[in-house]
């Protein structure tokens, strides 16, 4: 990035990050905006196909490998692992709320 800030803007950063700006804006100027009136579908129109049950993420996870490196969430498998049976029913809840809101949460 130094070396593009260098080029371009004789090293300034920021003038750099405006013309970024700009150019992004240019990009997206005819997309139209996302409509915030538009609701998620009513529950009983998702499909069962998306939903899980409880045992589906218990199957899941007491078949993790306990000695693979943790994933990007932090968690080390052999904790999801060892604690499955205290985790599956609010990691099922959490997932099927996100599926039936059509939102998922960071």
């Amino acid at each position: 990035m130094t070396g593009l800030t260098n080029q371009l803007h004789k090293g300034d950063i920021h003038a750099l990050a405006d013309s970024m700006n700009r150019f992004f804006q240019v990009v997206a100027a005819n997309i139209s905006p996302l409509d915030d009136s538009i609701t998620p579908p009513p529950p009983e129109i998702v499909q069962s196909k998306f939903i899980i049950s409880q045992a589906d993420v218990e199957y899941k996870l007491s078949h993790n490998n306990r000695h693979k490196a943790q994933g990007p969430d932090g968690l080390s498998n052999w904790l999801l692992r060892d604690f499955l049976t205290h985790l599956t029913g609010p990691m099922c809840a959490i997932y099927n709320a996100s599926v039936q809101e059509g939102h998922v949460p960071s």
